[in-house]
């Protein structure tokens, strides 16, 4: 989701891209200030929502990610702490 509403001033990657954690994906503009969108993961970019010159708002979409490749580790943390979801190791 968007961390802010604002413009869409620069696409920098395009769906099927690959890309690395922590890489910049888009550049939003708010407040005369601009704001690098930058992937939470690795994995490729699926399912790319927004535009060059497109208003978004912080509820907004602006892409997906797709991750071929998970680490145990990373799955057992999105599931502590979530309610009525557990994770069985056999």
């Amino acid at each position: 989701m968007a961390p802010m509403a604002g413009l869409v001033v620069m696409v920098l990657l395009e769906n099927g891209a690959q890309m690395e954690e922590g890489q910049s994906i888009l550049v939003l503009e708010a407040m005369k200030m601009e704001h690098v969108v930058k992937s939470p993961r690795a994995g490729y970019v699926d399912g790319l929502q927004v535009a060059p010159c497109q208003q978004v708002f912080d509820t907004s979409v602006l892409f997906t990610i797709k991750v071929c490749r998970v680490k145990m580790e990373d799955w057992i943390g999105t599931f502590e702490g979530h309610k009525g979801c557990s994770l069985e190791l056999s």
